[in-house]
């Protein structure tokens, strides 16, 4: 009895806890699935036609003293590659036989305080720029952030290397942010510093520094949707100081909505996650690559692009886009220089449920260097995404 008895008290103090909590559980998730086709007419490079699945589960707890604790699973974030899987396709068959791509991994995980403002300490999510310079990065992170009137302050440290034990060759970075309104117009600024340990194994980065500053806005002036950014980067990899900048407008007029954009680098290479209009030129954020995405904007480039998009009905949206990008001769930036690319994209898009939209896609880039021969990329695909 009394050892029934110790039982129950036992159990009745590490329920306690608990109980005073009172955690909120909810639970979320994403499937998305990718047919595609990508046909390449360069000498050796044949047509890239396959499927693809993303698959996240995220369960997050709120607890009634205000603490949070946020986590997203990557369950499934993979090319489909058979019964026999990639990594042993000569041996056995049927669904269950793993594969490189079925490891589970960590897409977020950190705990939210509040703190004088909130306090976030984990893996966390990055964005910054409307993706001009992040787009759903992943970073480990120390991050709080506080209101002083209309603006939000934020201060943070990123772990961005962690090396050998016992060596210095570590990367860290830190930084500060400011978003506020001023009438219309919504502005943010960054100040982000990275600091390379003397033993970095990149040797032209150790011992060194590095600093990323970077404004944008958003507002709206007589109908028209106006945002942009501007990038100033002191990398000292290279001699000079690295720019970039885009301006975006749209207006909507009711039937449809008109877009327009300018891209400008002079050393700074936008985010491969940015909207660049063309489904093939960028559009593959860090963490939801996609493999239509063959073609990116250099470090050395002018560029200006147009879309149109509409609702035929309340379920059904179609968008087309054009535009020219001028990759100057920039070598700071991937071995595709100097050249020219050319492009035209449709998409049709229908909302099936509210939590599912199904959309194709067809995009064609046509690629000119100022050396070797011109090619076309002509790239396809078909989409399902759910979320809850």
């Amino acid at each position: 009895m009394k050892k029934y008895a110790s039982a129950l008290a036992l159990a009745a103090g590490l329920a306690a806890p608990a109980a005073f909590a009172q955690p909120t559980i909810d639970f979320n998730g994403e499937y998305e699935f990718n047919a595609y086709s990508v046909d390449e007419d360069l000498p050796g490079v044949g047509s890239d036609r396959a499927s693809a699945q993303l698959l996240r589960l995220g369960v997050n707890a709120k607890l009634s003293d205000g603490v949070q604790l946020v986590t997203r699973l990557n369950l499934s974030n993979r090319t489909w590659t058979g019964d026999a899987g990639s990594a042993n396709p000569g041996a056995g068959s049927g669904v269950f036989t793993p594969d490189d791509g079925d490891d589970v991994t960590l897409d977020l995980g950190y705990v939210q305080l509040p703190l004088a403002g909130v306090l976030r300490v984990g893996r966390q999510e990055s964005n910054w720029a409307n993706c001009f310079v992040s787009c759903d990065d992943r970073r480990d992170r120390i991050q709080w952030v506080t209101k002083v009137g209309d603006t939000n302050i934020g201060l943070g440290y990123d772990k961005r290397f962690e090396g050998a034990t016992n060596n210095d060759d570590d990367s860290t970075g830190y930084y500060g942010f400011a978003i506020g309104k001023l009438g219309p117009v919504v502005a943010g600024l960054l100040i982000y510093h990275v600091r390379y340990s003397d033993d970095f194994p990149t040797a032209a980065l150790a011992g060194d520094e590095l600093t990323l500053v970077s404004p944008y806005f958003q507002t709206k002036l007589a109908g028209v949707n106006l945002q942009g950014a501007f990038a100033y980067q002191d990398n000292p990899a290279y001699d000079d100081a690295q720019l970039g900048a885009y301006l975006r407008a749209g207006y909507d007029f009711g039937v449809v909505n008109v877009e327009g954009q300018l891209v400008w680098s002079d050393g700074y290479a936008p985010n491969q996650g940015f909207d660049s209009f063309s489904s093939i030129i960028n559009n593959s954020p860090e963490n939801k690559n996609s493999a239509l995405s063959r073609a990116r904007i250099g470090t050395d480039t002018i560029g200006v692009a147009a879309r149109v998009s509409g609702n035929v009905t309340k379920q059904v949206k179609l968008v087309g886009a054009v535009g020219y990008y001028d990759n100057g001769d920039s070598t700071d930036f991937g071995p595709a220089n100097e050249q020219e690319m050319t492009f035209v994209d449709l998409q049709a898009h229908y909302q099936l449920t509210p939590s599912t939209t199904v959309w194709a896609t067809a995009g064609r880039v046509k690629v000119d260097p100022a050396a070797g021969d011109e090619r076309d990329v002509d790239a396809f695909s078909v989409n399902v995404r759910t979320t809850f």
